[in-house]
Order: structure tokens, then sequence, then C-alpha cells
């Protein structure tokens, strides 16, 4: 069986409406009431946990959560690259030294104003070297200066016998009077310097000659040194520094 509802008359549909108007608009209202209580509480909750101290203990633990940041070990970083170079001990280099010129000794002199058979060439000798030596020998180092120009020393110190050898060389004791002359080897040839027959001398040139004599008696400190044409250095100490 079917029932219809009978239609209503006009006013009482305005009515309703009215009713249903009346309805939703209460219902938005407390809808937006709701709505605004819960944003002014909101605030209100914020306001209440910033300003209520808790515990102490719950105060420092909700600061550190809240306003800090984790702790995070540092990454180890590398020491900044220096430009500079390497430091080591310091270098230095090699001392550029001059050639040094050892300057011997003089512990005799004697000038002569005749230094050749020829005629006045006037020269010096200075001992360099007057020592004893092994096998009781003495060595004899001297250096003839020419003073002037043309001195022949092949010609002053040299022997009729043995041209060529500067075995005119001698020495005298006279405490003894004894003259010891150059040694000599089995061939006859002296332990001297040998020189030519144009070693002549300029003015301000020199030459250092050299011989070995048989040694005086270990008694004997000083003793003369005859030169050929050159002369005799007289009182020359005989020294111990030389083998």
């Amino acid at each position: 069986m079917t029932y219809s509802m009978p239609a209503l008359p006009s006013r009482d549909r305005t009515r309703i409406a009215i009713a249903l108007s009346l309805a939703t608009a209460a219902l938005l209202v407390g809808c937006a009431s709701k709505t605004s209580t819960s944003a002014v509480q909101k605030p209100g909750v914020a306001t209440v946990a910033s300003t209520v101290s808790p515990s102490p203990t719950a105060t420092t633990q909700g600061t550190i959560a809240a306003t800090d940041p984790p702790q995070t070990n540092p990454a180890p970083t590398s020491p900044p690259a220096s430009s500079a170079p390497p430091t080591g001990p310091p270098t230095t280099s090699p001392a550029v030294t001059s050639p040094t010129t050892t300057v011997a000794t003089v512990i005799a002199v004697h000038d002569v104003a005749g230094a050749s058979l020829n005629g006045a060439r006037p020269a010096r000798i200075e001992i360099l070297v007057l020592d004893r030596g092994r096998g009781d020998t003495v060595h004899l180092s001297y250096r003839v200066s020419a003073l002037g120009s043309g001195v022949n020393v092949w010609s002053s110190i040299s022997t009729a016998e043995h041209s060529g050898w500067t075995d005119a060389a001698s020495l005298v004791d006279l405490t003894n009077n004894l003259r010891y002359n150059v040694i000599r080897d089995t061939d006859g040839q002296c332990l001297c310097t040998e020189i030519s027959s144009s070693s002549d001398l300029n003015k301000g040139e020199s030459l250092v000659l050299d011989a070995v004599f048989p040694a005086p008696p270990a008694s004997v400190t000083n003793i003369d040194v005859q030169l050929g044409s050159f002369g005799v250095v007289t009182d020359v100490p005989i020294g111990n520094g030389h083998a």
C-alpha cells in the first residue's frame, strides 16, 4: 500500500524554511565559536609552557633539547699548506780559496858583488834549509837572486870536472878543520841540482838549488857554506827538522 504525504500549505513551508535557516545559522555560529576558542587557547598554552618553570633538571634538559643543536665532533682539518720551502740544515757552498804560496824561511843571507867568473855580477845568496837527515847527511837548499843582469849560475857553482852540476858547493867545519863535499853516487854524479849553461838570471830573477853532504859531528851546530865563486855564507845554523 502506498502512502503519500499531503502537500503543506505555503505558510508552513515558509516557517520550515525559516527554521532551517536559523538552525543552520546556529550551527555555523557554534562551529565558529569552537574554532575561535581553540585559536585563543593555543597561545595560552604556549605562554604557560614558556613561563612556568618546572624542576631544575627538567628546565635544564628542556633548554638543551629546545635551543642547543646536536653536538658533533669537528671534522679533522689538515694544517694549512705553506708555500715556504721545507727547512733543513743550512747548506753552505764550499769556500773558494786562492792558492797559497809557501814562503821559505831564510836562515842566512850573503850578498856578493862579483857573481860570475866573467866579471862583476851582483847577486844575493839566501840559505833556506840546512838540516840533518837520515844516514848521517845534511841537506842544503839555497836561493840565488840576481841583483843585476847576466848572473851566470852555471859557471859560478859548477866545477870544471863536472860541468852542469851545482857541485862546487861544500860545507866548511872550521872547528875541526874539515870540508864536506857534495855526496856522489857510484857513477860519480852528485846529489845536487843539475843546471844548464844557459841558466843566466836577469835582474829580479832567482833560482833555488839543492845539495846533500855528509853530516859533521853532532857537536857541530853551525858551519860555513862555500858556494863556488859566489863566496862563503858564514856561521849557518844546522837544524834537525828534515829527513
